[in-house]
């Protein structure tokens, strides 16, 4: 299993809210995560206590894509396991149906 931990996100507990696209892009470039879909490994987010708020626009930059490419929510929550506070857990399960809905091309 390989760990990614949010915490350097977090400028070692300075930061408690991630917030914004554009954040969840670069934490996904950096983070390799579309590598990490590619692997067959189950995948550990871990999330600090010191994390309040994961906004679904953060969210949708760093995994649209990996629901997209996973196929639905329930896929992605199988690769993905996610280690955080309660509430923090329940933006980011919210948020992954938001994604579903971004990447999912409109006819």
């Amino acid at each position: 299993m390989t760990i990614l931990n949010l915490n350097d996100l977090t400028q070692d507990g300075r930061v408690h809210n991630l917030t914004g696209r554009d954040l969840g892009r670069r934490a996904r470039e950096n983070m390799h995560i579309a590598e990490l879909d590619a692997s067959d490994q189950t995948i550990e987010v871990q999330i600090p206590e010191h994390v309040f708020l994961i906004t679904p626009s953060f969210f949708i930059g760093m995994f649209a894509a990996s629901v997209a490419g996973l196929g639905s929510v329930d896929a992605f929550f199988e690769k993905y396991e996610f280690t955080s506070p309660p509430q923090v857990l329940r933006q980011i399960q919210d948020a992954a149906r938001r994604a579903l809905i971004v990447s999912t091309p409109q006819t």
